[in-house]
């Protein structure tokens, strides 16, 4: 994971710097700063948009008593997409708009959850995720229990004698 992150820490910019060269020389450097600012400015109004409606969706579910487990997980992507888009480059902004059409945000968070990359816990009065990958040898079940150890003479008791 962390060459990954390493790798798109460095192949990231160098695309976009390649990119600001090509777009710059074939439309000029004030309509390129021009785009990226507009980019900007529209990807905003339509992450607002969006992310508006993935929390009427949530929302919805919530009101059905269901995990709105698909829905949170879009409001990380639109986190993340918001980042996209307010960095300036257009690689990073073609990613950020791909990330805002619906059926592709809702496909990628369902295959991040089915993939066990996101793992969904709920029970009595908990609901959350937590990043476990799930190993071979578990069915994908989740137990979710309290227990609570009383300590009373009796037992107390009747270790002494034992002992």
């Amino acid at each position: 994971m962390f060459r990954i992150i390493l790798a798109l820490f460095i192949l990231v910019p160098i695309i976009e710097i390649f990119l600001f060269m090509r777009i710059g020389a074939l439309i000029g450097i004030a309509p390129t700063l021009g785009m990226i600012v507009l980019t900007a400015i529209i990807g905003v109004s339509m992450l607002k948009i969006q992310g508006l409606s993935t929390l009427q969706r949530a929302q919805n579910n919530l009101d059905e008593n269901k995990l709105p487990a698909t829905e949170l997980v879009e409001g990380i992507i639109l986190l993340l997409c918001g980042a996209l888009l307010l960095t300036p480059g257009f690689f990073t902004d073609t990613i950020g708009f791909l990330m805002l059409v619906p059926h592709i945000r809702r496909s990628v968070a369902k295959i991040i959850i089915e993939k066990g990359k996101l793992h969904i816990a709920s029970g009595s009065g908990f609901s959350g995720f937590s990043t476990h990958q799930q190993h071979s040898e578990d069915n994908g079940d989740i137990i979710d229990g309290e227990f609570h150890r009383e300590n009373n003479e009796n037992t107390s008791n009747e270790q002494k004698k034992i002992d």
